[in-house]
This record gives structure tokens, C-alpha cells and sequence, in this order.
């Protein structure tokens, strides 16, 4: 007696993708990653610090009061554990654009005015550079003035062609002057 088996094919599960990252809070997540890129040094705790500095933006302002990760928890009211999660997933699509050079347009002032005195003392031209490019956009135009270069090959090029067709032609021995011919017209003019 032959036994009959069912053989069941199994087809592999397609593989669960995460949906896609999006923070229960988006104001919050907003400042937090504005705060992420706030520099250590404007992070001081001091609101007055940076209002001497002419930032009169408030929400930067209030994130400057966050000098740590505890600080930003406990002043917006979102736990640890989830600024850390938030810390270590992908930035959505919808803010993906937060500039972090909002806030610092709002020094450029203040610190041009501190570059040119480390230019003036340091002779220094390349931080004030360096500051308007990361921040203003700014973006430094050369051009290379390529006619002089190619007239000057095109020179050097007609000096190599005119000595090249100069080796190639035989030497030519002079012709003797035609003394008898002009005799003979000295003679029939007078």
C-alpha cells in the first residue's frame, strides 16, 4: 500500500519593512533637532548670552537654555529614552529641510565683527571666507582666462609648422643675376 503525502510549498514570508519613522511629538522632534545642531558653546544655560549677541529669535532663545540632553528633556516635556530613539532613527522626509543656518544667520553680525578683528590682529582673511560660505551661501567665482593660453599655443604651434616647412624644402642655390639682360636694356633705352 503506497502512502500519499501533501507537500505543502512554503513560500518565504516577504520580509516586514519598519514603517516609516514618524515622532508622536513633530514640534518637539523640530527644536530637538534644531537643538542637535545648535554649537556646544551657544548652549550655555544663559538666555541673556545670546541676547547681548543680537539673536532675537525665542525659540532659539529658549533652546539655548538647554545645555544637555536632560535639560531639553525636561523643558518640553519629553522623556530620555525617547530623545535617545529620536537620536539614533533616520529624519523624515518632512524634516529633512530644517536648515541649521536659520539660527546662525542671526550671528553673522556679530561674528564678522569678531573675524575682522582676528583679521585686523591676525591678518586673517580666510575666516571671515570660510564663515560667509558655511553660513551666508556664499560662493567664491574664478575664471581662467583661456584665450591668452590658446593664442599663445596657436603661436608657439605656426613657429613649429613654419620651421618644420622650412627642414623639408631643399636649399635653394641663388640664381645668378641677369647681368646680360639688363646690359641690353641699359643699351635700348638710350
Amino acid at each position: 500500500m503506497t502512502k500519499h503525502f501533501d507537500i505543502v510549498k512554503q513560500i518565504p514570508k516577504k520580509p516586514e519593512t519598519a514603517p516609516p519613522f514618524n515622532p508622536y511629538k513633530g514640534h518637539e522632534y523640530r527644536l530637538f533637532l534644531v537643538w542637535s545642531n545648535i554649537p556646544v558653546l551657544l548652549k550655555t544655560g544663559n538666555r541673556a548670552n545670546l541676547e547681548s549677541m543680537g539673536v532675537d529669535d525665542e525659540e532659539l532663545l529658549v533652546l539655548s537654555e538647554c545645555k544637555t540632553l536632560g535639560d531639553f528633556a525636561d523643558k518640553f516635556g519629553v522623556s530620555r529614552d525617547t530623545l535617545t530613539e529620536w537620536k539614533t532613527k533616520p529624519v523624515p522626509v518632512e524634516f529633512e529641510k530644517i536648515d541649521w543656518r536659520a539660527w546662525a544667520k542671526q550671528l553673522t553680525k556679530n561674528v564678522v565683527n569678531y573675524l575682522y578683528e582676528g583679521i585686523r590682529v591676525d591678518k586673517d582673511a580666510a575666516r571671515i571666507k570660510l564663515w560667509l560660505q558655511a553660513v551666508d551661501g556664499y560662493v567664491e567665482e574664478s575664471s581662467v582666462n583661456t584665450n591668452l593660453a590658446t593664442t599663445t599655443l596657436e603661436g608657439v604651434r605656426d613657429i613649429v609648422t613654419t620651421l618644420n616647412k622650412a627642414k623639408e624644402q631643399p636649399a635653394h642655390e641663388p640664381e645668378p643675376a641677369p647681368e646680360a639682360d639688363e646690359r641690353s636694356n641699359s643699351d635700348s633705352q638710350q
